[in-house]
């Protein structure tokens, strides 16, 4: 929780609200009776209910509200805090993370480990559910849409792979039929398969570190870079057929092992070759960063990054001292809405 993330919502596959900052989401703040979805409402009595106006308040006076404040990477008392009402309620949802599914073919060096998604006595899900229920993702929307709140983005991304949802189709059906308006992206390792509720997104990003099959699958363990570039090309290729469809992303972050110039510009030519709309570069902070590349301008100034043109850099906004967290790119002060059009 933090003072970009309070007038923002992250619900987990089994319904639950952590607190959405660099920390891990150590701390749930809500957790839904699934057993009687009538008893609450996700805008009333969450994201402007008592915890979180409790919250407002604290980062309007510069306080840590939760012990996992203190060490998140966010809370800077110098920076500004946007304005709130007197009683703590917003008026605007700025930001919607749906983690759909909990579950991940994809076994990452920074991710939940694999092995221990489905166990209760590991997970942070325990007993699950994996994947959030559908009437569960129903009643958020209609919540939502009864409060009359507006709501920016809705992102589909957290710590599975959003894709392996099975009514994921039928998800974006509903999204789109109650919040039209809405701007809708996910954030995926493109090891899923390929859904036509995806054409219903307006921005895809599709996380490939690496040109090789070799090198790529060092960090991606378990995911075949094959497999991802047909789904890329399924993805452009129902858009162009279809007239609707996502902006594609290839989000590329930079390793020891990935950042030879042969491999870069390899990559570039082969999401040019497939109709990908953008490339991400991405620096780190882990143990096996790139050590070769460690600043944006560097990034911004070589050739080598340039051969795909519409490429663009960005840093991910994880604490340079841990060694063990997830990537999240830093999107600034720009609407997401207002650099991608559907």
């Amino acid at each position: 929780m933090n003072c970009h993330a309070s007038s923002r919502l992250y619900v987990r596959a089994n319904g639950t609200v952590p607190c959405n900052c660099d920390t891990g989401e150590s701390t749930t703040l809500f957790r839904p009776p699934l057993d009687d979805l009538d008893s609450f409402d996700y805008v009333e009595d969450v994201f402007n209910g008592p915890i979180f106006r409790q919250l407002r308040e604290s980062l309007r006076s510069d306080v840590p509200p939760i012990e996992a404040c203190k060490n998140c990477f966010f809370f800077h008392p110098s920076e500004a805090l946007q304005g709130y009402g007197r009683d703590g309620r917003v008026d605007v949802i700025e930001h919607i993370q749906i983690e759909s599914s909990f579950l991940c073919g994809v076994d990452c060096d920074a991710c939940v480990l694999r092995e221990t998604r489905t166990d209760p006595a590991r997970s942070a899900l325990g007993d699950g559910p994996y994947e959030m229920p559908l009437e569960l993702f129903q009643k958020l929307f209609d919540d939502v849409r009864r409060s009359g709140v507006p709501v920016h983005e809705i992102a589909f991304c957290g710590r599975g792979e959003p894709l392996l949802h099975p009514q994921f189709t039928e998800m974006m059906e509903y999204a789109r039929r109650v919040l039209p308006d809405t701007y809708y992206s996910v954030v995926t390792s493109g090891n899923a398969p390929f859904s036509r509720g995806i054409l219903d997104v307006n921005h895809m990003s599709v996380s490939i570190d690496g040109g090789f099959p070799d090198s790529y699958e060092i960090y991606r363990k378990g995911g075949s870079l094959p497999r991802v570039l047909r789904f890329l090309e399924q993805v452009v290729e129902a858009r162009e057929r279809e007239g609707r469809g996502p902006t594609v992303e290839w989000k590329y972050i930079l390793f020891e092992h990935n950042d030879s110039d042969e491999e870069i510009l390899h990559a570039q030519k082969l999401a040019q070759d497939i109709g990908v709309d953008a490339m991400m570069f991405v620096l780190t902070h882990t143990w096996n960063r790139s050590t070769k590349y460690t600043e944006a301008s560097q990034i911004a100034e070589l050739p080598v990054f340039q051969a795909f043109e519409g490429a663009r850099t960005t840093f991910s906004n994880v604490n340079e001292e841990s060694e063990n967290v997830s990537h999240w790119e830093e999107i600034g002060q720009t609407p997401r809405a207002e650099r991608f059009q559907r």
